[in-house]
């Protein structure tokens, strides 16, 4: 199972910090993981690619450790979280747009067997 967060919805331009936003679906998301305790959720996060690709690489990494941590917070064991940042080299659509650089901006939340 793959879960999106979108990075608007989640984090304000150019920063790792969650917005309030993400709090509903992060709440869903922890409901899910703790009553299936059988499963690990690694944390991808993705960037754009305007600006620099080692702070897009950065920012990526930041992003997705925010999100393991608020899974924490929500009580999701930390053995059972990893993350990990993809920068802007996994796009899902063309960043010549102003949409397909919002879509590209993503934290993705894959749950699989332990």
């Amino acid at each position: 199972m793959r879960v999106t967060l979108p990075g608007a919805m989640s984090f304000k331009s150019g920063r790792s910090d969650l917005n309030a936003g993400a709090a509903e679906a992060l709440d869903r998301l922890a409901g899910v993981l703790n009553t299936v305790a059988q499963v690990h959720a690694h944390v991808v996060g993705h960037t754009d690619s305007a600006g620099d690709a080692t702070y897009n690489q950065k920012l990526s990494e930041a992003r997705a450790e925010a999100v393991r941590r608020a899974l924490i917070e929500r009580g999701v064991a930390e053995e059972r979280l990893s993350s990990e940042g993809r920068g802007e080299d996994e796009p899902v659509a063309d960043n010549g747009s102003r949409e397909g650089r919002a879509a590209n901006r993503r934290v993705e939340v894959v749950v699989g067997a332990k």
